[in-house]
């Protein structure tokens, strides 16, 4: 009986372990370098830019410019935010220009621009598409393609598997006593 509670607080320590390192703040900087555009390539050769940002990636964010900072960016926009979704194709994060919501863009008289990056907790992240616009014409330039993302590795695995290594050294050093 001593055993399956030994080995009940054993999972029940590594699920709460696990919850834990999921439900941090993530902090982490974002660099894409979007090419080609369409049609006929656009007025820029690629949209570049490194964003960092901060948020809880196990909430559902809304659109929002709290937890954003621009690093770089090679359009000139006012201000950028960023919107994600925890449960779209393991993390599904928009960056773009606050203009009309990061996955609208402004049209004729001003620059704008978005960037989805899927996979976000996965390894590795993918750009899945990219657009913008300028204020000397209402067309916008995107493509989608699936090019790779710069992101943190996830907490997740290596807490896991510390868990299991805990487990397994419990179940050795009992196998030892008998």
């Amino acid at each position: 009986m001593k055993s399956r509670t030994v080995y009940l607080a054993a999972a029940m320590s590594i699920a709460a372990s696990m919850g834990v390192a999921d439900a941090a703040p993530f902090n982490a900087n974002y660099s894409f370098n979007a090419t080609p555009f369409g049609p006929a390539g656009g007025p820029l050769s690629a949209l570049t830019g490194t964003f960092q940002l901060t948020f809880d990636p196990t909430l559902a964010n809304a659109f929002t410019s709290v937890g954003i900072t621009e690093l770089s960016l090679n359009l000139p926009v006012t201000a950028v935010g960023f919107q994600y979704n925890p449960n779209a194709n393991n993390g599904n994060l928009m960056i773009g220009g606050t203009l009309n919501g990061v996955n609208v863009l402004a049209g004729t008289g001003a620059y704008d621009f978005s960037v989805s990056i899927i996979n976000v907790k996965g390894t590795p992240a993918l750009l899945g598409g990219a657009q913008y616009t300028t204020p000397a014409s209402a067309t916008v330039y995107g493509d989608l393609f699936q090019g790779t993302v710069s992101v943190p590795e996830p907490l997740t695995l290596s807490t896991f598997g510390a868990g299991l290594a805990g487990a397994a050294a419990l179940r050795r050093r009992k196998a030892k006593k008998v």
